[in-house]
Formats: structure tokens, sequence, C-alpha cells
């Protein structure tokens, strides 16, 4: 029903994990809110391993999309 989309926008989170000198993981993470609901928050799961011991930089940017029906949404 494209009218239960009416007045919804994708936000797109990217992320990536430094650790150790280099990229060690990467991600998204997307979510629906509508323009009234742009406060919150979300959670992300990342799993420890050795690989982001003992310290680890996480960065996040995100990109927002007004337009569903052009997502095919």
């Amino acid at each position: 029903n494209g009218g239960a989309l009416q007045g919804l926008e994708k936000l797109s989170f990217y992320y990536l994990i430094m650790a150790k000198g280099g990229i060690v993981r990467t991600g998204t993470h997307g979510l629906l809110v509508k323009q009234e609901d742009m406060k919150g928050h979300f959670s992300i799961s990342i799993p420890v391993k050795s690989d982001i011991a003992p310290v680890a930089r996480f960065t996040t940017c995100y990109q927002k999309r007004t337009s569903l029906a052009s997502l095919g949404l």
C-alpha cells in the first residue's frame, strides 16, 4: 500500500570499525522514520572478537532519502 509509506523517509546509517591500524569491519543499518519522529535511538549488535581488541574506533554517518517510491518500496 503506497499510502502507508507516505510521509516516511529512509535513513541509511553506514559504519566502520577501525582497529590495529586498519578497517576491520563495515556495515549498514536502515530505518524508516516519519519526519516528526527524527529523534530517537536504535541498536547495532557488533560481536567483539580479537580483531578489534583491546581498542577500536567506531565511525558512522547517515544518508536521508525522502522519496521511497524511487526505491521501489
